[in-house]
C-alpha cells in the first residue's frame, strides 16, 4: 500500500514539474483570464461612467485592450520547481497566484478586473 501511494506521490510530482507553466506562459494565461473578464463584464450604473466608457473601449478590441493591461502590470515570477508563485501588481491592484498544471489560480484583485 505504501509503495502504491509513494508511486502516486511520484508521478503526481513528475505532472506538477513538467506542467509547470513557464514565465511567457504566465503572461499568456493572465492575458486569457482578462479576455474572458472583459466578455463577461457590462457596462452598469453601479460602475463610475470613466469605467464604463473603459469597458467600452475594450469591448472593441479586448485583445488589444488586454495587451494594454498587461503592459500596465508588474509579473512577479517565482519558480518553485513543483509550481510557479506569481504576483501580479497594477493599476492600484494586486493579486497572488499559483501557477501550476498549466493553471493560473490567483487571489485578489487582479489587475485589469
Amino acid at each position: 500500500m505504501f509503495r502504491i501511494l509513494l508511486t502516486l506521490v511520484v508521478i503526481a510530482a513528475i505532472a506538477a514539474f513538467a506542467s509547470r507553466p513557464t514565465q511567457q506562459e504566465v503572461q499568456g494565461l493572465y492575458r486569457a483570464k482578462l479576455m474572458q473578464e472583459i466578455a463577461r463584464n457590462d457596462t452598469n450604473t453601479s460602475r463610475a461612467p470613466a469605467e464604463n466608457a473603459a469597458l467600452a473601449l475594450c469591448k472593441v478590441s479586448s485583445s488589444a485592450c488586454a495587451d494594454l493591461i498587461v503592459s500596465a502590470t508588474q509579473i512577479i515570477y517565482v519558480d518553485r520547481r513543483l509550481f510557479a508563485q506569481v504576483t501580479l501588481k497594477g493599476l492600484g491592484k494586486s493579486a497572488s497566484c499559483l501557477a501550476m498544471f498549466t493553471q493560473l489560480t490567483c487571489t485578489g484583485d487582479m489587475p485589469g478586473t
